[in-house]
């Protein structure tokens, strides 16, 4: 339960932040590959899914410091899906002048979580997966593959 909340305040945050900032100017086709969706996404979509998921992934970091079974993996996995976007984000030109320092914030926060990486070499393991799934994206969907910046 504590995780969905993370998640869905992030939305409601960045829908408010939306609502008095041009973050970008990018239609509404859904071109992207977001590692936490099947399906081909536009722009804002994946803006949103990184600022949920990167505040997921320090929910999992925090809750892996104080013991909670699995949330190492859980972290691993999801911030390695936020840094696999993250360039992605930073290089589309319809990013605005705010968009862009509000992506380059996110890229800074994903940063700051490798003052506690996760132990082993669970996040190594977390992007050879991504790799492959984002592999596996790609040939799903090739007509798309050229927007998949890692």
């Amino acid at each position: 339960l504590a995780a969905t909340l993370v998640h869905e305040v992030q939305h409601g945050k960045l829908a408010a932040l939306a609502d008095v900032l041009t973050l970008h100017t990018a239609d509404r086709t859904p071109r992207h590959w977001a590692p936490w969706r099947a399906d081909p996404r536009p722009l804002e979509g994946l803006l949103h899914g990184t600022y949920a998921h990167l505040a997921l992934a320090g929910y999992w970091q925090h809750a892996a410091l104080y013991g909670a079974r699995g949330a190492w993996a859980q972290h691993a996995r999801i911030r390695a899906q936020v840094a696999a976007v993250l360039p992605a984000l930073r290089a589309h030109p319809a990013l605005t002048v705010t968009g862009r320092e509000f992506v380059d914030g996110m890229a800074a926060a994903e940063r700051a979580m490798d003052a506690t990486p996760p132990p082993g070499d669970q996040h190594a393991a977390a992007r050879r997966t991504l790799e492959r799934e984002r592999r596996a994206w790609c040939a799903a969907h090739p007509e798309l593959a050229p927007f998949v910046r890692v």
